[in-house]
Order: structure tokens, then C-alpha cells, then sequence
């Protein structure tokens, strides 16, 4: 008896140690944790992307022609070109200028007439001296119908190859010739033959009162002969319509008479208004 009572004393005591070694360990404060030192990364961020970035585009689809060339869109006329001559007309406007050029035959003179009344329009015509003493009828009716007509020189020469005097002589004659069948001048405009055309022969013209006058779109309808065709010249000018374009057109060919009607129509669908140089500017 006296053997279990010391038994369960020394089990008691067990027990309460147990329970002591419980409630300290429980208190105690659990050592620090280290850690090695990691740089810190930044907080990420996203960049919102762009529409081109979010949005799938596809390519156009390009059907290639067997039979006509490939028609690009024209670039803007440089800012120093349009320092020295007029290439463009008021780009405030939504506007288009159509101009023709004579010098040779008349296969369109009349067609191009006719649309110019249809559509109560005023045509601009650069209108050469030779040309005008073989045509004094069709001169005088263009200018009659109220159109304008400015100096495309006297013999169609290119200007850069010939002399100053000879420059001087191919825009006084056409003038002269030209103002005797009007009873007006052809200043202060003129059109270098062929468009060709340098800082000498600019100076010169300026000198006798004229401006230079080139083009934004050349219609190409005088390459007829070299198998350009009516819808060729036609998407060409459509496609490359923006406010203030002068047109490049010639009374020589077949071309212009028989697309001028459509060509205008569908421009004046467009909102644009037809203009003749001298309102354009």
C-alpha cells in the first residue's frame, strides 16, 4: 500500500510538470526569424494598348490588272514647290480645278464644252499661240462660253533648253496672239510645256507678270497612243481626289471628251465643288 501511494504521488507530479512545461513553452516568445536581404521588385504594371494594338487588321486584297498598270496614290506636293509655283489649289476648300491643255489637235474641245455648260462650270485652258492661230474659232468660243484661257507658250518648247530671250519671245507672241482673239490677257498665269520648268525659267516668266501653274494630278489621257485606257484615266483622277487637286487634262485626245461627263458627275457626288483656276486659289 504504501508502495502505491508513493507511485502516484510521483505520477501526480509527472502529470503537473507536464502541464507547467506546456503553459511556459506557450508563453514564450518564438525566436526572430531572419531572412537574407532580396531586393524588392517593383509593383507591375500594365500599359493600355493602343487601338492599333488591340484591333486585327487585315491586308486589302489587290486584284492585279493584265491589262492596265497599277494606279498609286499621288503624294502631297512638297511644301517648297508650293513656294515657287501653284501646284495645288486652296486646300480649305473641298474643291477640284480641271485644266486643259491645248497645243496640238481638237478632238475634245467640243465634248469638253458641252459637259462645262451641262454642269454650269467654268473650265481654266492653257492655250499655246501656234495652236490658237490654227484654231481662232475654237479660241474665240472658249473664251465667249467664259472660260479662262492662260498662256501654254507660243510653240510648245521645252523652256529649260532655250534661251532668255527666246523664253521672253514664247510668252509675249502667245500672249499677243492669244489677246487678240479674246480681247484678254493671258497673265498673270502660264504652263511650262511639258511641265518643264527651273528656277531661271520661274524668274524669267515672274518678270513679264506670270505665275507658274503645274498640276497635282496628270490624267496621263495623253497617253492614249501608248494604250491607256478611258477607265484607266478615270479611276485615276477618282482615286486620287482630295481638296484643292488640279487636274492635268488635254483637249488633244479622245480620252477626256469621251470620260469628262462621268468623271464630273461622280465628282459633284462626291460634295466636291469644280472651280476654275483663278476662284481656286
Amino acid at each position: 500500500m504504501k508502495k502505491f501511494l508513493i507511485i502516484l504521488t510521483l505520477l501526480f507530479l509527472l502529470i503537473i510538470s507536464f502541464i507547467l512545461l506546456l503553459i511556459t513553452t506557450q508563453k514564450a516568445p518564438l525566436p526572430e526569424r531572419k531572412s537574407s536581404p532580396v531586393s524588392e521588385k517593383p509593383p507591375v504594371t500594365t500599359k493600355p494598348l493602343t487601338p492599333s494594338e488591340t484591333t486585327l487588321t487585315t491586308p486589302p486584297i489587290t486584284t492585279p490588272s493584265d491589262k492596265e498598270p497599277e494606279i498609286p496614290t499621288l503624294p502631297l506636293p512638297k511644301k517648297e514647290d508650293l513656294l515657287l509655283e501653284i501646284t495645288i489649289a486652296d486646300t480649305g476648300k473641298k474643291q477640284v480645278v480641271f485644266t486643259f491643255d491645248a497645243g496640238a489637235q481638237s478632238i475634245s474641245v467640243d465634248s469638253i464644252l458641252k459637259s462645262l455648260k451641262k454642269y454650269k462650270l467654268k473650265g481654266t485652258f492653257f492655250v499655246t499661240g501656234n495652236y490658237a492661230r490654227k484654231n481662232p474659232d475654237l479660241v474665240r468660243k472658249i473664251a465667249q462660253e467664259g472660260h479662262e484661257i492662260f498662256n501654254h507658250t507660243d510653240n510648245h518648247l521645252n523652256l529649260t533648253k532655250i534661251s532668255e530671250a527666246s523664253i521672253v519671245a514664247e510668252l509675249e507672241n502667245a500672249d499677243k496672239t492669244i489677246s487678240n482673239l479674246t480681247g484678254k490677257t493671258t497673265k498673270p498665269y502660264f504652263r511650262p510645256p511639258y511641265g518643264a520648268r527651273d528656277k531661271r525659267v520661274r524668274e524669267i516668266a515672274a518678270s513679264l507678270g506670270y505665275q507658274c501653274v503645274y498640276w497635282t494630278i496628270d490624267a496621263l489621257d495623253w497617253k492614249e497612243g501608248q494604250g491607256i485606257t478611258d477607265s484607266y484615266v478615270k479611276k485615276r483622277i477618282l482615286d486620287n481626289l482630295r481638296p484643292g487637286t488640279i487636274i492635268l487634262m488635254h483637249v488633244g485626245d479622245g480620252i477626256t471628251g469621251r470620260i469628262l461627263d462621268e468623271v464630273m458627275k461622280e465628282i459633284e457626288r462626291k460634295g466636291y465643288m469644280i472651280n476654275p483656276l483663278s476662284k481656286s486659289l
